[in-house]
């Protein structure tokens, strides 16, 4: 159930349509999606691969709403993802986005995050939709 949670957050969300965090009347939104990431990263992505590159790259994103940046950077789970970036089984490329989520927190004012350049996040959608077809092929496309 979280993959699929993982999958949906991951094609919905994106760098432009992240500040309806920002939105006071979205604030229970904004709770939940935080207590759910703390709870993912507390439990479930020292064990599951797929999870912890789908939290670092819903993260990555989220980082650009003012109102999460401003509440994930106190959260306990950060110091489990650095913990988690130095361990020899994680990628390089989850090991690099987690520095750089890491280094985005610790700015002093959230203006200071430049959105991301190119198509990184449409890259890494694509490499997901092929992990998930290899592990789930569809029966039909035979």
């Amino acid at each position: 159930m979280i993959h699929n949670v993982c999958l949906i957050l991951g094609k919905c969300l994106d760098y432009t349509n992240v500040r309806l965090f920002d939105d006071p009347s979205n604030r229970v939104v904004l709770d939940l999606t935080l207590l759910m990431l703390q709870q993912w990263i507390s439990e479930q992505v020292e064990h599951d691969a797929f999870i912890l590159g789908s939290v670092v790259e819903l993260v990555e994103m989220l980082i650009h709403s003012a109102q999460f940046w401003q509440a994930f950077k106190v959260m306990p789970c950060m110091a489990k993802m650095l913990a988690l970036s130095k361990r020899p089984q994680i990628s390089a490329f989850i090991k690099t986005k987690i520095v750089s989520i890491v280094a985005a927190l610790s700015k002093q004012s959230h203006n200071l995050i430049v959105p991301p350049v190119g198509n990184a996040s449409q890259a890494h959608r694509a490499m997901v939709d092929q992990d998930v077809k290899s592990k789930f092929p569809n029966p039909y496309d035979a």
